[in-house]
């Protein structure tokens, strides 16, 4: 929006208008990144190496690396991941104090 201000020449209030934003808001936006934006950079390519996977250890009483997993989307935003077989009563515990902290 900012962007736009700048190189379209119209108000600020009519802009803000068109995106249902106070004119107060991106009049502030406008006076703190008018023309400070960094231009915009064009998309490219980055060189990606393929690895070989590291070998498979386990560890006593560990998890099974084989063995499926499931992953939760706490309310905070964190994310679980645990083994399929988890004792439901720990995994209450694990979620009450992910979300606890």
């Amino acid at each position: 929006m900012v962007a736009e201000v700048d190189a379209s020449g119209r108000s600020v209030a009519e802009i803000a208008r068109r995106y249902r934003l106070a004119s107060s808001v991106l009049g502030r936006w406008c006076a703190r990144y008018g023309t400070k934006m960094p231009p915009a950079t064009a998309p490219s390519f980055v060189p990606v190496t393929v690895a070989a996977s590291a070998p498979e250890t386990t560890e006593p009483d560990g998890p099974r690396y084989g063995e499926a997993r499931i992953e939760i989307l706490l309310a905070n935003g964190r994310r679980l991941v645990a083994d399929e077989g988890i004792a439901p009563s720990r995994l209450r515990l694990l979620i009450a104090a992910i979300e606890g902290a």
